[in-house]
């Protein structure tokens, strides 16, 4: 089915406006949609580091509170344990003091109570005697020394708004208690009334403390990691209604008898600690919990139930119910991968994937160690929980109002480009008509002359190249007439002109064949000298301290490469370099680099940097004189006695220790091209490389690592690094072959476009 010129042109010009239009649109679109998520991108990591300085400083300072409040504790007992010690200490003395404990302050009215002995509501302070103990002197001299505790129990206690009770108690053969405030303890206990301190409760303590002051090396131990006889029991809920309390225990020895003495003891509310800190609101959902060294959770607000995934579970001790709950033991996978880490290490911030589909930032912070039960440092952390996409949802929010915004603005440029492309249709098929109106007079004319009747005058009226062809046609009309009425005549003077033509050609052919003969023989004699001076395998073989072999596979005729190995006055020079470019002129220039290096070498030159710089001198006055705007790269190694000297800048030296590990000296600093400047000394510097026995030093050229496949991937220093350990403990043979093999493998069918040399030396 034939289309009509006018429709060609105006489905050509509609899909050369529709086509970039729709591009552009596409274009436009996108990249603002990029430039958007770009921003918001941007934003984010901003919003997100100001997350975690806020949210790192936030458990800090909670971490910093919390521990401040337990050294308030800690010092409130130790003050009430010193004073108590100087009553241990002076006990035999203070015990005669009649008149004193007839005074007010230090008298106890002691009044039966089902056996036992205490004091009525009234007082301040109170005492108690078990009944087991009512009729033991000692156990009442015990009681009445204590007394002068008053003096410092009650101020003690207000001295720090979290103790909720204060305490002595005596040592295990009459642990009389003595008490602040006055909470009449015999009525508290109830049933328990003749229970015996350190018989029934804390009896797995008093080993630990006994331990702490006999011996020596337990006790400096612990001295010099925590320098404190405090000790911390677990956190419990209190049976008179405190809530979640905690006990700091100062242990007293009697040091005339050697023998534990009791105990000076504060009960401390952690609900007033910790409320501080359970009252963290971190965006709408985040919270903070306190945990102990061991993960166990000491407080956390109701909303961490669910999030945390831990179970409560509750175990007795020392008849006190201890409550216990455990991120080990939590349901969340995210929280149980995230344990170890919050376990082993001081503070962190993380964010991590849980159950509930979100990622969530865990932040946490030590506190300061504290004393547990067995004199083991316990170090606490508060753990801020909050998902990430609260602390990011401005950004959101942000994100879905531009999201709104674009997609208004695309509707808007959708309907302009319509009305543009209806414009467009509008003008050119108005233009088309005119255009066409004249092509078609040409294809008239066209079909007149298919029909040999060049009597016609074009009337185009035009003033554009389709006026111009018009034109054309009708003086070609003409000439096509005149042409075809002397045609035997043009034949003859052509078939002249060819024939003259020919005999010239075949003249020239047979001289270029004798000149192609000439030059093969040249490339043949150049590349046959340059094979000639390269090292062999007898001379190769007589460098009794290296395993070295070599090979260069050129990719014209003669190669630019140079590689050379040669014993000189008791070391070994070995070079290798490239020269700009490939092809005749380029093995010349490799063919006097070699000849200089030998001749130096030979000269007896022993500082290298003057070796590459003479080398330099000589192959820049050649090249000048032969005016080849040549160059090339040349690094030299000096070895002698296991170590490596390398001067002059070339690719990358190899090493391959015995073990496998790489090391790549890159030489781009130790000089520059050689034949480029008169005098580069100023840019050659060296550096030495140690080989050890199985050690491989590998050199190549940039044909190697530029080699490319079919793919246009290059071979790559990565790909040879690689080849070079996979068989570093064979003999260097062995890993040259190794390396030609996978470089050919790499380039496959592709053409090689430069000079490939590599040499390979290990160390026997």
């Amino acid at each position: 089915m034939r289309m009509r010129f006018k429709a060609k042109l105006l489905l050509f010009t509609l899909s050369v406006v529709l086509i970039p239009t729709f591009g552009l649109v596409v274009f436009f679109i996108s990249n603002f949609n990029s430039l958007t998520r770009f921003s918001l991108e941007k934003n984010a990591d901003g919003i997100r580091q100001s997350n975690k300085e806020f949210l790192t400083n936030l458990a800090n300072d909670k971490a910093r509170l919390i521990s401040l409040q337990f050294k308030r504790a800690v010092d409130s007992v130790t003050i009430f344990g010193k004073a108590a010690q100087r009553l241990v200490d002076d006990s035999d003395e203070l015990s005669g003091l009649d008149d004193v404990y007839r005074t007010r302050i230090f008298h106890d009215t002691l009044i039966p109570y089902k056996g036992a002995l205490t004091n009525g509501p009234g007082d301040s302070v109170n005492v108690l005697i078990p009944p087991s103990l009512a009729q033991r002197v000692r156990a009442r001299t015990f009681l009445r020394v204590s007394s002068f505790l008053n003096l410092l129990i009650g101020p003690v206690f207000e001295s720090y708004e979290n103790n909720i009770f204060l305490y002595f108690v005596g040592d295990r053969a009459d642990p009389v208690t003595r008490a602040f405030p006055n909470i009449g303890l015999a009525t508290v206990l109830g049933p328990s009334l003749d229970t015996l301190f350190w018989k029934d409760f804390f009896r797995d303590n008093v080993p630990y403390w006994e331990r702490f002051y006999t011996d020596k090396s337990f006790h400096d131990g612990v001295m010099a990691s925590v320098g404190s006889p405090v000790t911390f029991d677990p956190p419990y809920e209190d049976a008179a209604g405190q809530g979640k309390i905690f006990t700091l225990f100062y242990p007293l020895w009697n040091h005339q008898t050697n023998a534990f003495a009791g105990i000076a003891a504060a009960d401390v509310s952690l609900q007033k600690i910790v409320q501080n800190l359970l009252a963290v609101h971190v965006a709408r959902t985040g919270y903070a919990v306190l945990l102990n060294g061991s993960g166990e959770i000491i407080a956390m607000p109701e909303q961490a139930d669910k999030t945390l995934g831990v179970t409560t579970q509750t175990i007795q001790r020392n008849g006190l119910n201890y409550f216990f709950r455990s991120l080990s033991t939590s349901t969340d996978k995210g929280i149980r991968a995230a344990y170890k880490t919050i376990m082993t290490s001081a503070s962190g911030y993380m964010t991590v994937p849980m159950d509930d589909g979100q990622t969530h930032v865990l932040v946490y912070a030590s506190l300061d160690p504290i004393n547990d039960t067995s004199y083991t440092t316990d170090s606490w952390k508060v753990l801020i929980n909050v998902p990430e996409r609260e602390t990011l949802d401005t950004l959101f929010k942000t994100y879905d109002a531009i999201t709104a915004r674009n997609s208004n603005m695309t509707a808007i440029s959708l309907i302009v480009v319509a009305v543009i492309v209806a414009i467009v249709v509008l003008s050119t098929f108005l233009i088309a008509g005119r255009i066409t109106r004249n092509i078609g007079q040409l294809s008239t004319a066209a079909e007149k002359i298919s029909r040999k009747d060049y009597s016609f005058e074009l009337a185009i009226r035009s003033r554009d190249e389709i006026g111009d062809l018009g034109g054309a046609f009708t003086q070609m009309s003409r000439e096509i007439k005149g042409y075809t009425e002397h045609l035997e005549d043009l034949v003859r003077e052509r078939t002249e002109e060819l024939e003259k033509a020919f005999q010239e050609i075949s003249h020239l052919n047979d001289k270029l064949k004798d000149e192609n003969l000439r030059l093969s023989a040249e490339l043949d004699v150049a590349r046959r000298l340059q094979l000639m001076v390269l090292p062999g395998e007898k001379e190769l073989a007589s460098i009794r301290d290296l395993d070295i072999a070599c090979s260069m596979n050129p990719a014209d005729e003669v190669g630019g490469d140079y590689f050379d190995c040669f014993r000189s006055n008791g070391s070994v020079k070995i070079g290798i370099g490239d020269v700009t470019g490939h092809g005749l002129s380029a093995g010349v220039v490799m063919l006097m680099a070699q000849t200089a290096i030998r001749t130096i070498s030979f000269m007896g030159e022993p500082d290298m940097k003057r070796f590459i710089s003479m080398v330099n001198q000589v192959l820049y006055s050649n090249m000048a004189r032969i005016t080849e705007d040549r160059s090339m790269t040349l690094s030299l190694i000096d070895y002698h006695d296991r170590t490596c000297t390398i001067v002059g800048q070339h690719e990358s030296v190899i090493i391959c220790r015995a073990d496998g590990s790489l090391q790549v000296e890159n030489t781009n600093d130790l000089g520059m091209f050689v034949g480029f400047e008169p005098d580069i000394s100023r840019f050659i510097h060296e550096c030495k490389v140690r080989l050890e026995t199985g050690d491989v030093m590998v050199l190549y050229t940039d044909g190697v690592t530029e080699a490319m496949n079919d793919r246009n991937e290059e071979f790559g220093l990565r790909r040879l690094c690689d080849a070079i350990v996979s068989c570093h403990d064979r003999p260097s043979a062995e890993i040259l072959q190794v390396i030609r093999e996978q470089l050919r493998a790499h380039i496959g069918k592709a053409r090689v476009w430069d000079d490939i040399s590599l040499l390979v030396a290990k160390q026997r």
